[in-house]
This record gives C-alpha cells, structure tokens and sequence, in this order.
C-alpha cells in the first residue's frame, strides 16, 4: 500500500469518525440498514431512505432530503461544511438537519462542537438536556474522542428508544437502532421538542362505534386512531363488549360471533409511542336477524323453515340430500363470510356435506368435503370462527382423535386433518367450540369416565396447544360440554351429570379455570340433556335443559349477579320434550327456544319482553316424514 493512500484512509476515517462512534454493545439491535425513514408522525419523515441522491458510486443508505453537497458517495474523503455548521455525512449535520426541518432555529444547534460537546454546550442556547428521553429530542453519547448523536423517533413501554443516525458506523450511512439507552450507549438527551413547531396533530381514538355488528355473524374489525407520534397501543377501560366479541389486548382488534342482539358500550384508550393518550367511549349495537331452523328428518334428508320479511314463518321445506346420501347427524348452522348460512351434516358414511345460501338468495347445493384418512368421522360437525374470520369445522372420529377442516383465504376448504386427542384417554363426546381471551378457537370434549379436556390454537405457526385435562366433579360428566361466555367476557363450561346435577366451571381474570362448581338440579326430576347456553335481554347467561319428564328449565343469572336457581318452563300441551332445546334470537332480539315433542311436533317459546315466555306453540309439521335428533338453530340475515 503506498504511502499517499494509507494518508487518505486516516484522513477519511478522521473525518467519519468526527461525530460517531461504532456501537457493539451486547443486546443492542443491529444497526441494519433500514429500507424506511421512520415515520414518527412527524412532517417530511416519510421518506424511503435507499436512494443515493448525489452519487452514483459506493455503496449504502442515503436520505434524499439530506444533501450531501457535493461530495457524490460515502467512500469520498472529502469534507465539507453544511449549512447546518456541522461536515456533511457526519452524525452531528443529519441531527441539525432533521431539526431544522421541524422548524427549530439554528441558533439553538449551531457551534455546539463534537457530539460528546452537545449535552454540555446545548443548555447555553437554552435548550435542557437530561438523562430522560423523548421522541423529538436528540440522544448524546460522550464517550470516545467524539461522541456521537442520533434522533429520537421512537418509545415503547419496555423503556427502549429508536433512533435515527448517520455514520454510526464510520461509513457515512444512514440507519436505525432500537434498544434502552444504556444498550445505545447513549446517557444525556437534549430537549428541542419545545421548539418543533411541526411537530404532530393531536392524538385522537377515532373509532366511535363498531359497523355492522349481527347477532351470531362472524365479525373482525379494527379500531383506529389519528395524530400523535405512531405505534398506537390500544386498551380497554371499562364498560363492555357484546357477548361473544374479544378485544386484544395491545392491539386494534376485536373479533368473534355477537351471540345476541342489543346495545353495549365500552371505553379504550390509546396512546402512541411517547406516552400521550386519548380516551373515548365506543358504542357496539348487535341488530336482530332472521331466526332460522333446521332439523333432520327420519330419511335422513334436512328440512328447514326461517322466518321471512313480514316476520311470519315460511313453513317446513325439504333442502334433500345428495344423491344416495343420508344424513346421521344433527344440522351444524352457521354464517360463513358472506353473511348467508351455512348447513353441514355428517353423512353415513362419515363424509361431511356442506350447502349455503348464494349471495342471490338460493341454495348453491350440497358439496361434499370428504370424511378423515384412516378412521371414520363420527359425531356432529361443530362450528368455529378463526382469526382469519373463516368458518372451521371439527368433528370427532370413531378412533377418539379431533378432525379439523377449514376454509382458506382463496375460499377453498384446507382438508381433514387430525389434531389428535388426550393422552392416555379417548374422547367419546361432540366437540364445543369456544373463543378463549386472546381470540383464538378452543376446543372441548368429554372423555369416558367423564372427564373433560381441551386444545386451544395457540396463534402460533399454525400451532394448537394439544390436549390437556380439566378434570371432573364428583361422579364425572355425562352429558356434551356446552360453552358459554360470563359477564366478565370469559369462557365459561357447563355440563350434567348422570344424577341430574348441573356444573360449571369457568376462565378467572387470573387465567386459570375455577374448578367445577355446582348449579344444582330440579326437584322430582333427572334433567337429562345437554346444558344449552344463552344471553339473556338483560346481557346475562341463561341455562336451558330438558327433564326426565319431558319438561323444559331454565336457570339465569338474576339482577344480584347470582343463579336465580332451577324454573319450569314446562312442556307443549299433551306432549313432551324429546330433543335437547336450541335458542336463538328471533327478529325482536329476543330468545327463542325450539325442540322436538313426542308424535313429530316442533315446538317453539319465545321471551315476550314484557317478563314472561309465551308458552310452548306449534310450528308445524315435516310434509310425509318425521323429525329426529336435535334443531339446528340460527339467526340469519338471508332467507331465499
């Protein structure tokens, strides 16, 4: 190497290395070289910084708004001055220039010297430096011959900043560091957030209500918010959401299925990446749908009646079966994405079928979606809503494992795939599909002997948690888990046992499950079906269950936030219950109860509003055929 080239390199890297020292801290985020400004919510920030302005050789990052004058790359040994007073390329002229571009005058960051001179030199031009930092101020390293300076663009909660720089690496580049201060090695920050007259809109939650809530629709939607620094953080305050919905904690989203129609009211904060916040009150009205039924005729073909327009219902009607097909299970109902309902029946041979009403307002037809590799799908097909907001079905396969199949982004079902079952137990009962805190499906089933476990999808990679147990009351569960959301937005299990006793067991605040606790029974009868699970018109859950006798009860939580313990709402005059009780909401948003009764008769009670039911009514008949099994029940929004 000849001698005038090794005098270069010292003259180049003196002059990189006038303001900037290299950070190697251990912990500190690389400095990377960032494919964007920071955005900040500051003015003229929105910049990609990759474009060499000047220069069409060497190599790295450059601001376009940053002029290098005239020097044409960063491997120039050149130096000049800037405007600014500071040698460009330097840590010392970005910082001055991005504060000039925030209107601070340059009397208050000229002639401050080298970077490790600013926290000394600044407070003489009036400006306050501290060991605090703040988005808008600049961050001061004294170590080393020079120091070196960064920007402030950024906090979060866990006390970590990130900054914006030039040569902190002595190569002249621009990029972007997170870490804590003492990670950056930076110790003394200089305030010029007084004096950034183009410094950001006021923060404000500009969500004020949620659009286009329906009763048991499928819905995903997001909360936003305007001004302030950036990287908002959401929380809610108080109040509450419709049953059914979950707010992530941390992040704009609230999704799931509204279970019934009504009003609600809840207040979220924001705050941006400074710490500033802005509180509001967000109103969450669930409207009423179409009431729909479905229900399983002894030929194994499904029948449905729905209530039409003019609120009247539309009488009993055949959707078939498909070509040498019957159905064995009871109707699955739910919406897919498009708002219509959708039916799915487990044939005999263990395939699942699928059909759904058109967005022209007619049936499309079954569809076969196939059966599980290697075993046989063998109980009732359960309905799930994903984070993608997309239908997901499970059902349990004569070998004891849990089958999945979903529908994908591209609107195609992914395929039958396991996802196992317990260890050293084998499943026995349907699947209960419920939404946990965080907005993520899980699963629950009862195993012989009566113990109940669990899987939730962890949100993972695609992850599910595998099964684990929840253990058993006294004499162990005999009826299929029903889930239920409390008042406190948390999960909550009910089942029977083969005495006629009732249990729950719920999600605490904490996160762990209480245990099961018992709701008692009825006196002079075994109730015998599964535990059906509502909200009541006052937000509340409501318990209905069929007796040994054929009588329908019911349990709610009353007005001092307790059970109000087991009432008879009776049984259809000279008849009986047969079927366990589905409910939905009619189109006055109120509970509406269905079951089958002996001699082929569909019954149905509704809550009149003004505190009592209406008593048990007929709604006809199937034309030629019986029903059998149990009502799939629904509130939809498009009846053909």
């Amino acid at each position: 190497m000849s001698q005038l080239t090794k005098q270069l390199l010292r003259l180049m890297a003196g002059l990189l290395a006038a303001c900037c020292l290299v950070v190697t801290t251990a912990g500190v985020s690389k400095a990377s070289s960032a494919t964007t400004d920071d955005t900040g919510g500051y003015p003229y920030w929105n910049m990609p910084c990759v474009v060499p302005p000047y220069g069409t050789t060497g190599s790295g990052y450059w601001c376009p708004n940053y002029d290098w004058g005239t020097i044409t790359n960063n491997t120039s040994v050149k130096s000049l001055i800037s405007p600014y007073g500071y040698s460009y390329r330097n840590c010392t002229d970005y910082v001055a220039w991005r504060l000039t571009t925030l209107g601070v005058p340059k009397a208050r960051f000229q002639k401050l010297g080298n970077a490790n001179t600013w926290g000394v030199n600044a407070p003489k031009d009036g400006v306050a430096v501290d060991g605090t930092p703040a988005v808008g101020s600049v961050a001061i390293d004294t170590s080393g011959e020079f120091g070196h300076v960064a920007f402030v663009v950024a906090l979060d909660d866990n006390n970590a900043i990130t900054v914006a720089q030039y040569n902190v690496a002595n190569d002249g580049n621009y990029t972007v560091q997170v870490g804590t201060p003492a990670a950056l090695g930076f110790t003394k920050f200089a305030h010029y957030e007084p004096f950034e007259i183009y410094g950001p809109p006021p923060l404000v939650l500009t969500t004020t209500a949620l659009p286009g809530l329906i009763g048991n629709h499928p819905y995903v939607g997001h909360l936003f918010a305007s001004g302030g620094t950036g990287g908002y953080r959401f929380s809610m305050v108080g109040g509450s959401l419709p049953p059914g919905l979950l707010f992530q904690a941390g992040a704009d989203l609230i999704s799931g299925s509204p279970i019934a129609p009504g009003s609600w009211r809840f207040s979220v904060v924001v705050r941006d990446s400074v710490g500033h916040q802005a509180q509001a009150s967000v109103a969450a009205v669930v409207a009423p749908a179409y009431e729909s039924l479905y229900v399983r005729s002894v030929s194994g073909a499904l029948w449905r009646d729905y209530v039409n327009a003019n609120r009247h219902w539309s009488g009993w009607a055949s959707l078939g079966t498909p070509p040498g097909v019957r159905f064995a299970s009871n109707p699955a109902v739910g919406i897919n994405p498009g708002g219509h309902e959708e039916v799915f029946a487990r044939s005999t041979s263990g395939s699942v079928w699928h059909n759904y009403i058109t967005s022209h307002g007619a049936w499309f037809g079954w569809s076969d979606l196939g059966g599980a590799r290697g075993t046989v799908l063998g109980s009732d097909v359960a309905i799930g809503i994903n984070t993608a907001g997309d239908e997901e079905l499970f059902v349990l396969a004569s070998n004891g494992t849990v089958w999945h199949d979903y529908l994908t982004s591209k609107a195609t079902w992914s395929g039958w795939a396991s996802l196992g079952g317990p260890r050293g137990a084998s499943l026995d009962s349907d699947i209960a599909v419920g939404t946990n805190t965080q907005g993520h499906e899980e699963l629950f089933g009862r195993a012989r002997g009566g113990s109940v476990w669990h899987d939730y999808y962890t949100g993972r990679n695609g992850l599910w948690s595998g099964w684990t147990g929840l253990g058993a009351p006294r004499g162990g569960i005999s009826s299929v888990v029903t889930v239920g959301i409390n008042a406190s937005g948390h999960e909550e299990l009910f089942a029977g046992a083969s005495n006629g006793l009732v249990w729950h067991n719920y999600l605490n605040p904490a996160g762990s499950w209480s245990g099961w606790q018992g709701l008692g029974g009825v006196k002079g009868a075994t109730l015998v079906s599964k535990i059906t699970v509502a909200i009541d018109a006052s937000g509340h859950e409501e318990l209905f269950a069929r007796d040994s006798k054929g009588a329908v009860w019911h349990n709610y939580i009353n007005p001092a936030g307790s059970w109000s313990g087991w009432n008879g709402l009776g049984a259809p005059p000279r008849t009986r219950v047969t079927s366990d009780v589905a409910v939905a909401y009619n189109s006055s948003g109120l509970e509406e109860l269905t079951a089958l009764g002996t001699g082929g008769g569909i019954w149905h009670d509704y809550w009149s509003g003004n505190g009592r039911w209406s008593g048990w009514q007929q709604l006809g008949a199937l034309t030629g055929t019986s029903p059998t099994g149990d009502i799939g029940d629904v509130s939809g929004s498009a009846n053909p």
